[in-house]
């Protein structure tokens, strides 16, 4: 998540090319270790965006979830 934030940030134009570009497996190391990956994920969002702006969004994310 990082490497792509970071690229993200540095680009110049982003474009939405609506197709699928990688294909992860459920069987993966974040799969497998959840724990450990949300927080990982989690410190690398607060990094970026501070940690007001992450909890709002994952708060969110959790509601959407709910809901669905």
């Amino acid at each position: 998540i990082d490497w792509m934030i970071r690229c993200l940030m540095q680009s110049k134009t982003i474009t939405n090319l609506k197709t699928i570009i990688a294909c992860f497996t459920l069987e993966g190391h974040s799969t497998l270790h959840r724990k450990d990956s949300n927080r990982e994920r989690f410190k690398v969002l607060k990094e970026h965006y501070g940690t007001l702006p992450n909890l709002w969004n994952h708060f969110l994310i959790t509601v959407r979830h709910i809901f669905n």
